[in-house]
């Protein structure tokens, strides 16, 4: 979670609409933590949502945060061909 935090601090903040996932095909990484945080990364946006639900966009232009995420599934968890995402489903 500390280095989750670190990235997170790390990006620009997002003034603009968080893009629309996908209906079908991967829509986002999702983080939901017991004290009821949730951060949702997807197609260079992140978002963070506290407990209380008031949310905070930032930017992940290079997809830093969302690959790093991705990196933390398990092997054979991640689909291949991701758009801006290298294979990480080879692992």
């Amino acid at each position: 979670m500390t280095e989750l935090r670190r990235e997170w601090r790390q990006l620009a903040p997002y003034a603009a609409r968080a893009p629309a996932a996908p209906a079908l095909g991967y829509c986002s990484v999702i983080v939901r933590c017991a004290s009821g945080e949730e951060w949702l990364v997807f197609g260079g946006v992140a978002t963070y949502r506290d407990a209380p639900g008031s949310t905070d966009h930032r930017g992940d232009d290079a997809r830093r945060l969302e690959k790093m995420l991705l990196a933390t599934a398990p092997s054979g968890a991640v689909p291949f061909g991701i758009p801006g995402i290298e294979d990480l489903g080879a692992r």
